[in-house]
């Protein structure tokens, strides 16, 4: 019997490897429409569902409560009822919460795990067919070389669906929250990437274009304002980050001023709209080659909501020490601020 029983599971293994190769190679996540000043499809979904995507974390812990997650051993807070109504969550939609510093920022992102039983294909599958309902067909594939999955992705904003075969796992690692709760050894993990960022307010629109460049901003900047556009927001600091427009292009890898002098302009990975009476000054970051090859950061500071100093990034450069320190001083001198250089680190 006990042999039956072992031939029996051996073969449904090899069955579900045999399987696994059947999948396509990363054929990417289906876009959707969207474009600067043009609808998001996944976020027209999240509003027409009335998924709270748009919330700072203080209000969902507020609006939902804020308790501990036993499989995960972490603070959570459990959306409830899911507003995708799907069926086979283990808990609901959870939001990462950031720190109290940050809680008056939305979420970077959204999770929930499905299972519907043992089987991870048929997870995946049951998650899929569901969340087809609101965005349309997506092809699964190997997302990498150890996952398989699929989703949907318009821009900065995401939803994706992942599962981890056990025979891709090439070093499998003790998950102890497996060990708590067994079915989220197979469960299908979807991830929601909602991609907000505040629009502008009729002030903020006058000092976009009335722009005046004064820099360049170095390291990797959009080059497009599609690019720029299509670059999720993934900083905890977001205070300042806008939805890009169209009059965004003729700033693209700029540092500018608004025409009244009144704002700072930084057209980098995002857009930032700065008042000036916000910002205390500028930090550089100097970090010397070790492990890493070093490289250099400078940024703005200023006061957050709990009078603590945050930052947020105005350039930074890899593999090239002390290259902002110009641009530091310029910016410095342009904006009458002191640059604060802090002590050199190792880039280990």
């Amino acid at each position: 019997m006990i042999w039956h029983l072992w031939r029996r599971k051996a073969a449904a293994v090899a069955k579900q490897a045999a399987l696994l190769e059947t999948f396509p190679n990363q054929l990417g996540y289906t876009a959707l429409p969207g474009g600067p000043e043009q609808p998001n499809a996944i976020q027209t979904v999240l509003d027409q569902i009335e998924f709270p995507f748009r919330a700072s974390c203080q209000t969902l812990i507020d609006t939902y409560g804020l308790e501990r997650d036993k499989a995960f051993g972490r603070e959570s807070v459990l959306i409830t009822p899911c507003p995708f109504g799907l069926t086979g969550l283990i808990g609901s939609f959870s939001p990462n919460i950031l720190g109290a510093n940050f809680r008056h920022e939305t979420p970077l992102w959204f999770g929930a795990m499905v299972s519907i039983g043992d089987d991870m294909l048929a997870n995946l599958e049951h998650a899929r067919a569901q969340l087809s309902a609101h965005f349309g067909p997506t092809q699964i594939s190997k997302t990498s070389s150890n996952t398989l999955g699929c989703g949907w992705q318009a821009g900065p904003s995401s939803l994706t669906l992942t599962v981890w075969p056990a025979q891709w796992q090439t070093f499998p690692v003790r998950n102890d929250a497996h060990s708590r709760d067994p079915r989220l050894k197979t469960a299908c993990s979807v991830g929601l990437s909602a991609g907000f960022r505040r629009a502008l307010d009729a002030a903020e629109i006058t000092w976009l274009v009335s722009a005046v460049p004064i820099a360049k901003v170095l390291g990797n900047p959009a080059r497009t304002l599609d690019a720029l556009w299509g670059s999720s927001p993934n900083g905890a600091e977001r205070t300042f980050v806008r939805e890009p427009v169209k009059a965004c292009t003729t700033l693209l890898g700029r540092i500018a001023l608004s025409g009244d002098e009144a704002a700072l302009i930084i057209c980098s990975r995002q857009l930032y709209i700065v008042p000036r009476s916000r910002i205390t000054g500028l930090v550089l970051q100097n970090i010397l080659p070790a492990k890493g090859g070093g490289g250099s950061w400078l940024s703005i500071s200023y006061l957050g909501p709990n009078a603590q100093e945050q930052q947020l990034p105005v350039s930074e450069l890899y593999g090239q020490e002390q290259s902002l320190d110009a641009l530091a001083q310029d910016l410095g001198t342009a904006l009458a601020l002191d640059v604060r250089i802090e002590p050199e680190r190792y880039d280990c």
